[in-house]
C-alpha cells in the first residue's frame, strides 16, 4: 500500500518562492519604521511636552499607516494565481488542501508583521515616558489581525472566482453572486455583532498604560474589547476558505 504523502508542506513552501517579493517589501516596512522611531526618540530627548506629543501623535500616524500599507500588499499578494509549479506536487490534492495552504501562510505573515509593527511601537512608546505593557500591546496587535482574517479569506476567494470565470463568461453571474451573497453574510453577522457586545464572552483586555506613574485608562468604563467579533470573524474565514476550496475543485475538475 502506497503511503499518503501530505502535501501541505510543499504548498507552503511554494507560497514562500511565490510570495518572496512581497516578503521583502513587507520587510522594508518594517526597517523603515524602525529608522523613523529611532530617529524620533532621539528627537524627542529634551523637548517641551507640547513638542513631545506631537512627535508621539506623528508616530502613531506612522504605525496606523505602515499597518495599512503592509495589509493592503498582504492582499494583493493573495490575488496572484496560486498555480505556479504544482507540478512539484506528487498528486493533486483538494481545493480545500491547496486553499487553506495559501491562506494559512498569508495569515502567518500577518501575524508576525503584526506582532513586529507592535512591538516597535511598544519600543518607540518608552521614548516619550509611556509605559506600556508589552504582552498586552502584542495582544492587541492579535486581536487586530484576528479581524483581518475575513478578509484575507475574501481576496483568496476573489482570486478564485477570477481564475474560475473569465471576464468575457456568462460564468462571471455565478461569481457576482456569491460575492453578492458573502457580502450579505457579511452584513448579517456585523449585526449580530454589534448586538452581543460583552454578552457571553470574556473582554481582550487592553494593555495597561501609565505616564509619569497615572493610568490612563483608569476612568474608561470597559477594561477591554469585546471577544464576540472574534469569534464572528473566524466563523466567516473557515465558511469563504471552504467555499473558495470548493470553487478550486469545480475549476479543476
Amino acid at each position: 500500500m502506497k503511503a499518503r504523502v501530505n502535501p501541505m508542506p510543499t504548498l507552503l513552501w511554494l507560497e514562500l518562492r511565490k510570495q518572496t517579493s512581497w516578503l521583502m517589501v513587507l520587510g522594508g516596512i518594517l526597517v523603515l519604521s524602525l529608522v523613523v522611531v529611532f530617529r524620533v526618540r532621539q528627537e524627542a530627548i529634551g523637548q517641551p511636552l507640547d513638542k513631545v506629543g506631537e512627535l508621539f501623535a506623528a508616530q502613531f500616524a506612522l504605525f496606523v499607516l505602515a499597518a495599512f500599507a503592509g495589509f493592503l500588499l498582504l492582499l494583493a499578494a493573495l490575488g496572484r494565481a496560486g498555480r505556479a509549479e504544482s507540478w512539484l506536487l506528487l498528486s493533486v490534492p483538494s481545493g480545500l488542501t491547496h486553499q487553506l495552504a495559501r491562506f494559512l501562510f498569508a495569515g502567518v505573515v500577518l501575524w508576525i508583521f503584526a506582532e513586529a509593527l507592535a512591538g516597535l511601537f511598544w519600543w518607540g512608546a518608552g521614548g516619550f515616558g509611556l509605559e506600556v505593557s508589552l504582552l498586552g500591546t502584542l495582544g492587541l496587535a492579535l486581536y487586530g489581525v484576528i479581524l483581518g482574517l475575513p478578509l484575507l479569506a475574501l481576496a483568496l476567494l476573489g482570486q478564485t472566482l477570477t481564475l474560475a470565470y473569465g471576464l468575457s463568461r456568462l460564468g462571471w453571474l455565478s461569481g457576482i453572486a456569491t460575492v453578492l451573497g458573502v457580502f450579505a453574510l457579511l452584513g448579517w453577522l456585523f449585526e449580530l455583532s454589534a448586538r452581543t457586545v460583552y454578552s457571553f464572552l470574556p473582554v481582550w483586555p487592553f494593555p495597561a498604560l501609565r505616564f509619569q506613574g497615572v493610568d490612563l485608562l483608569a476612568e474608561v468604563p470597559v477594561t477591554g474589547l469585546p471577544s464576540e467579533p472574534l469569534l464572528y470573524a473566524l466563523v466567516i474565514t473557515a465558511l469563504v476558505i471552504v467555499l473558495a476550496g470548493r470553487i478550486w475543485d469545480e475549476v479543476e475538475a
